[in-house]
């Protein structure tokens, strides 16, 4: 996967963006679609555009194993790109569009930069996965950026985001997020705990879901399934969500801690559950502290 090392000159990226030609209210009211289309049918442009991305990665220690792109765009852009830096190329699709053998990767949360994973996250509270993704895709093209945000207004906002549940005061802390952000961030989003949890509506959790997600950062999120799974099977006991969490970062090895509260989410969501935990599927059921193993499920005939 290419991850950026180091930006184009000014010049380069202005001289590319000059040729993305934005179609409004398209394919529906509010969205402005950038097409590039205008990049691909000058050759002269289009070689510009690859040569961009190529030498970010001339040097050999940056040189990537592949290129994956996302259809369709990142295929017409990367398979190129991949020609160029004499790698291969590792196509992605939706499931099923693909023949042969294929590798899969699922997420809960949609997002595409810390500030789409912030405000995924500032959405999340009371609200399913499921719900806040059906929100974004609504929001997200109308404005992906704080300034963006701001521009849309209150009114709109809300509009866009009205299918999830408190979605009045989730709308009030995004505008007042953005604000903070603009005025005292530079439009990005602050990479420190202290300016994350100065935000309105973020709390440690989510400063610590921003910081190990979006940056890196080998935090640990405690959500209720975490809390829940840690004291279940006495990986991490404690009596509040700090203590937990405090537990967790003694525990489990460093090279495993940047993806743990990922795993361990997913685990207390589908495996380990609230009600009726479903041990007989649990790979690591014979580890687990909890006395009231549920036993499989009887066959029927």
């Amino acid at each position: 996967m290419l991850s950026a090392s180091a930006s184009p000159p000014a010049a380069i990226t202005e001289y590319l963006r000059s040729h993305i030609r934005t179609v409004p209210d398209w394919p529906a009211p509010g969205v402005q679609f950038r097409d590039i289309t205008p990049l691909l049918q000058n050759p002269r442009v289009f070689r510009v555009l690859i040569d961009a991305f190529v030498h970010r990665y001339m040097t050999p220690a940056l040189r990537p194993d592949v290129v994956a792109g996302l259809d369709a765009r990142g295929f017409i852009l990367g398979s190129v790109v991949a020609y160029e830096l004499n790698v291969g190329f590792v196509p992605i699709r939706k499931k099923g569009k693909l023949p042969f053998t294929t590798v899969e990767e699922t997420y809960e949360l949609e997002y595409g930069s810390a500030f789409e994973l912030l405000v995924a996250v500032l959405l999340s509270a009371q609200a399913t996965d499921a719900g806040v993704n059906k929100a974004t895709r609504i929001l997200f093209p109308l404005a992906r950026t704080p300034q963006q945000m701001l521009d849309l207004g209150l009114e709109r906002l809300e509009a866009a985001i009205k299918t999830i549940g408190l979605y009045h005061s989730k709308a009030r802390h995004l505008l007042q997020t953005c604000r903070i952000l603009v005025d005292e961030h530079g439009g990005q989003v602050p990479r420190t705990r202290a300016a994350l949890e100065a935000l309105p509506g973020v709390g440690r959790k989510t400063a610590n879901v921003v910081l190990n997600v979006a940056f890196g950062e080998p935090t640990m999120a405690v959500d209720t399934h975490i809390f829940r799974v840690s004291n279940r099977t006495g990986l991490a006991p404690g009596k509040t969500p700090l203590a937990v969490e405090q537990k967790l970062l003694e525990r489990v090895p460093p090279r495993y801690l940047l993806h743990a509260h990922h795993w361990l989410i997913l685990h207390g969501r589908y495996v380990c559950q609230a009600r009726k935990p479903r041990c007989w599927e649990c790979a690591v059921a014979h580890l687990c502290d909890w006395p009231d193993k549920t036993p499989a499920p009887s066959k029927t005939t």
